[in-house]
């Protein structure tokens, strides 16, 4: 039997009846009112290819956001190079550590959680990037001061950079 994904018509249809699946109905200025976040999962395919990458930032490599006055230092934020041989949809994933687990942190967490963000940046040669371009960006996530910062894409062909900073 062949999955539904969520782009099918019929997969967007309410169906009310006696199934306890989870699915509920609420107006949105509700929604607004009781709640502040909205997360959804991801239904991963059968198969899907994954790596992890496992660092830290510090003085020595974080180069932070690029500026007008001065885009090199930019070059410093860790770089992963990713060569695509056929068209591929990537979901990009970056965690910062728990300040909840960080004895003596308080919420909002803010010697533990930082403004980050994804980048993605398409590359003609294997080597590092000296400087921010603009211009062979492909997508990026928005900047956030979140513990958890994804971004989804579909690519084609190619080399390309990913950079968090």
């Amino acid at each position: 039997m062949a999955q539904k994904k969520l782009q099918d018509p019929e997969y967007e249809v309410y169906k009310t009846g006696g199934n306890d699946d989870g699915t509920f109905l609420m107006c949105y200025k509700d929604w607004r009112t009781y709640f502040t976040n909205l997360f959804y999962a991801i239904d991963f395919p059968e198969e899907f290819h994954g790596r992890r990458f496992i660092g830290e930032w510090n003085q020595s490599n974080a180069g932070g956001f690029p500026t007008k006055s001065d885009d090199k230092t930019w070059a410093k934020n860790p770089q992963f190079l990713l060569s695509l041989k056929k068209t591929t949809e990537l979901f990009i994933f970056l965690g910062q550590n728990d300040g909840r687990l960080v004895k003596g942190e308080k919420f909002h967490f803010p010697n533990c959680i930082h403004p980050v963000m994804i980048m993605v940046q398409q590359v003609t040669s294997h080597e590092p990037l000296k400087r921010y371009d603009h211009a062979k960006t492909k997508a990026n996530s928005v900047p956030k001061e979140y513990r958890e910062v994804s971004l989804e894409v579909k690519l084609s062909p190619g080399d390309y950079m990913i950079i968090p900073w």
